[in-house]
């Protein structure tokens, strides 16, 4: 009973030393602070396994807490998307090459003024698709509006996604 409590008591210190804590984002470089994220988004079509088919993103802003020499910080927008169907034999979801378009636009404020972020990549034909847009500005920015949109093959015809 006593050695239980101790492997708790150590894998809790564990967890929380590591950055779980909740408020942390854990996905990148120590320092790193989750600003804001849309999580992950999906939709699909599809009522049996043989016709299931999705596209699934996600976008997020993170910044460093350390500053820069110059004093400025650090910050980027990340994001990725993926086409996935399911395998006709029950067998689950799997990435295919069904990717169409994708476009990202945001729109920040800065102290310098307003900042717009545009990104159109070739995604066409691609099962994944990943990118991040760095920055470092002399305060944080403040997103005005941020638009994400993937769209994937279905057939002849689309599978849309925005967020928001």
């Amino acid at each position: 009973m006593h050695f239980t409590r101790i492997m708790c008591i150590i894998l809790l210190v564990g967890f929380l030393l590591a950055g779980c804590s909740g408020n942390q984002w854990t996905g990148t470089a120590p320092g790193w602070m989750l600003g804001w994220d849309s999580t992950l988004l999906q939709t699909q079509v599809g009522t049996n396994n043989s016709n299931k088919a999705k596209i699934v993103m996600r976008i997020w802003f993170e910044y460093n807490t350390v500053l820069r020499n110059d004093g400025d910080y650090d910050w980027k927008v990340s994001y990725f998307v993926y086409a996935e169907d399911h395998n006709k034999y029950g067998q689950g979801w799997h990435k295919v090459k069904q990717l169409r378009s994708l476009t990202v636009d945001a729109t920040v404020l800065l102290p310098s003024g307003y900042l717009i972020l545009q990104q159109a990549p070739d995604v066409d034909g691609l099962k994944y698709y990943s990118a991040e847009q760095p920055h470092h500005s002399k305060t944080l920015p403040v997103f005005v509006s941020v638009t994400m949109t993937g769209t994937r093959w279905v057939g002849d015809s689309t599978l849309s996604l925005t967020w928001p």
